[in-house]
């Protein structure tokens, strides 16, 4: 069995490192990765406490309203916030069912596209991201993915089969690549895949299953899973309603870069890189200890269970209590920025912080966050940040931060 071992300190923002087998350099930082190479497979271990940096608001959109004319930045439904090189923000809104573009101080500059059936125009502003300088929108409704240029003309489209929900949208592996969610049918399974998008044209595809699909590893996930949910059955055909402890882990699977895909167990905090039907060719983890939940958490939890099932009338739900998990979920959500850096963001016990690793698995620094809406994903590009924010009222607002790194 072939193996090989190599110790990397963590380094700056910059994501410079140094790197060298063995114990031939000395750890100048509490943070240390050592990457072992066992049977063709990386297995990156990162331990210690990486360097620390802070995010530093640099913009605010958005409007609780209540004046004749809508602000500029009044938001209905966010849907997505990306931005570009030039530093203007791009913001989905599904109410108003068009992208507003925002200058870095904020000021509007355009907006693209409206409701609509033709050209430049959306029935379902459910996602976009970049392809190189074009900018790509899902838009469901109309059965698509538009191609836009920066400045709003009208490129082009490609298919799409129309999917629908909160989870639903683009995952960008890196500036030229993103991957759009689809439905493949075949005769012995069908399911969801992620679709590669170049700026060239269609790509591969990469399944959404954790491992060789059909295989005993992917049965005992999904019944792991299952455990974990409520399912509540309707009468009168009106459909079937499913819910899980806020806390309770889940399984991760996103598109990542070369044509991986990245999956996780959220209270675990390990990350597999797999290609083709299953084949593992790296793990990244982190010395982070499970954690348990706590009987005051779970109360609040049975609480909003409670709320839940008030909620309906005619429900024949299966479990009647809501299933406790062992561990609660640590990771919640795995991202790629435009460099190929991925971002794990994650539970601490005193909010959220993302840890960021280079495109080798080494853990480069953390930084603390406010608390998001989960529905819109983060957006990184170079040393910003982009998160969606909700007040007391529900109000959303886009925040824009600067990343710096800094000492602990």
């Amino acid at each position: 069995m072939l193996r090989t071992s190599c110790v990397v300190l963590a380094g700056t923002f910059s994501a410079m490192a140094l790197f060298a087998c063995a114990d031939t350099v000395r750890p100048t930082t509490s943070a240390v990765t050592t990457i072992d190479t066992v049977a063709g497979v990386e297995l990156v271990h990162n331990a210690g406490a990486p360097p620390s940096w802070t995010l530093i608001e640099i913009l605010t959109l958005g409007s609780a309203g209540g004046t004749e004319a809508a602000a500029d930045d009044e938001f209905g439904r966010v849907s997505t916030v990306i931005a570009d090189d030039s530093g203007y923000v791009y913001v989905a809104d599904a109410n108003a069912t068009e992208i507003r573009v925002f200058d870095a101080g904020g000021t509007l500059v355009r907006r693209i596209g409206r409701r609509g059936s033709g050209p430049a125009e959306y029935q379902e502003l459910q996602s976009i991201g970049w392809l190189g300088d074009t900018l790509a929108v899902l838009d469901p409704g109309n059965a698509r993915l538009g191609l836009f240029l920066k400045s709003g003309e009208w490129l082009d489209h490609r298919p799409y089969l129309p999917l629908y929900g909160d989870g639903i949208r683009l995952h960008s592996t890196g500036l030229g690549e993103l991957y759009m969610p689809f439905f493949m049918p075949s005769a012995s399974r069908s399911g969801l895949v992620y679709l590669q998008q170049t700026r060239s044209g269609p790509g591969d595809t990469i399944t959404s299953d954790v491992a060789l699909p059909g295989s005993a590893a992917v049965d005992e996930l999904r019944e792991r899973q299952r455990s974990l949910y409520v399912t509540c059955r309707h009468s009168g055909g009106r459909g079937i309603s499913s819910y899980s402890a806020t806390l309770a882990p889940q399984s991760i699977v996103m598109p990542a870069p070369a044509q991986s895909r990245a999956v996780a167990w959220s209270s675990q905090y390990r990350i597999s890189f797999l290609k083709g039907a299953g084949d593992t060719v790296r793990v990244v983890d982190r010395d982070l200890a499970v954690r348990a939940i706590t009987d005051e958490d779970w109360l609040m939890e049975e609480q909003k269970y409670l709320e839940f099932l008030d909620t309906f009338t005619d429900e024949t739900c299966e479990p009647r209590s809501l299933p406790r998990p062992d561990q609660r979920r640590i990771i919640l959500s795995i991202s790629f920025d435009d460099s190929g850096r991925m971002w794990v963001e994650r539970e601490t016990t005193s909010g959220r912080a993302f840890d960021a690793f280079d495109g080798a698995g080494r853990l480069l620094g953390t930084v603390a966050s406010p608390d998001r809406l989960d529905r819109v994903p983060p957006f990184i590009r170079g040393d910003r940040m982009y998160l969606v924010v909700t007040d007391s009222l529900e109000v959303e607002y886009v925040k824009g931060y600067a990343i710096r790194a800094g000492a602990r």
